[in-house]
């Protein structure tokens, strides 16, 4: 069973096709980074859902987060040989995982990304609300 951490991660990962997520992972990762971590801010979304697997997944080979990911073997191998590089995560033998640094790092950007999710989700809710109240000559 996953903890609330990798089941946060996870949330990354797999939504990356939704645009609105890959801006709400860009400015997270940035605030993210505005904390004293500047190097996690020149790393790109992809490095960051190939980090955010790791911290979801665990222990994984390249070729299962390349499933995962929906993204290249080769790529993620690269991905992954910066993300060492960063001390962001490790290899064990042919597997990786993600160091503490990278899991806290990720679980973090996560908790920005859903305040920002939530903070325009209530913003939306009010404009619609206020929109009916109007109709309703509220």
């Amino acid at each position: 069973m996953k903890t609330l951490k990798q089941k946060l991660a996870a949330c990354i990962y797999t939504q990356r096709g939704n645009w609105r997520n890959q801006e709400y992972l860009y400015s997270s990762k940035g605030v993210v980074a505005l904390r004293g971590n500047d190097d996690f801010d020149e790393l790109e979304n992809k490095h960051l859902y190939v980090l955010a697997c790791l911290s979801a997944e665990g222990l994984s080979k390249t070729s299962t987060i390349s499933i995962r990911t929906e993204l290249e073997e080769a790529k993620v191998q690269g991905y992954l040989d910066l993300l060492c590089d960063l001390d962001y995560a490790e290899a064990k033998g042919d597997d990786y995982q993600a160091t503490d640094e990278g899991a806290r790092l990720m679980h973090e950007t996560g908790i920005q990304m859903l305040d920002a999710v939530l903070f325009d989700a209530k913003r939306e809710v009010k404009e619609a609300q206020d929109l009916r109240d109007s109709l309703d000559g509220r």
